[in-house]
């Protein structure tokens, strides 16, 4: 009896493992697949594999921009606050500057930066992964 749905997302744990075609082509065929249908199902699950990471990727990317938005918005407000209250002191020698928020806003916005560097990275080798099996590497 042939279990598709468990040989599918086994197929894919696979890929994601960095197994070869082969390996997953022996469990296709050790799990009941006819032997004429192992090699498109082989490379159907890797066509879900790669949908999977292009997913990833793709949220990863949305969560850097999370974090470059969140990190200008806490530099920008903490700026904002610390001019207010300069405004607002009358004695003109004293300043109270937010520099916690300051700190975290940069901190925020750098680990943005390098998320959406990374996240770019993989979805561009997703890309070229997608393109090669297009070609038919």
């Amino acid at each position: 009896m042939y279990r598709e749905r468990y040989a599918q997302k086994t197929a894919v744990a696979m890929y994601y493992a960095q197994r070869p075609y082969e390996e997953v082509l022996d469990m296709i065929l050790a799990e009941g697949a006819p032997e004429a249908q192992a090699a498109a199902l082989a490379k159907t699950y890797y066509q879900d594999y790669l949908s999977l990471c292009t997913a990833n990727s793709k949220q990863k990317r949305k969560a850097a921009g999370m974090f470059l938005t969140v990190g200008i918005v806490f530099v920008a407000g903490s700026v904002l606050l610390s001019f207010l209250m300069y405004l607002l002191i009358d004695d003109g020698h004293s300043f109270i500057g937010f520099y916690g928020v300051m700190l975290l806003g940069l901190g925020a916005i750098v680990k943005g930066l390098l998320d959406q560097r990374a996240a770019e990275k993989e979805l561009d080798m997703v890309q070229s992964k997608q393109q090669a099996f297009r070609n038919g590497v």
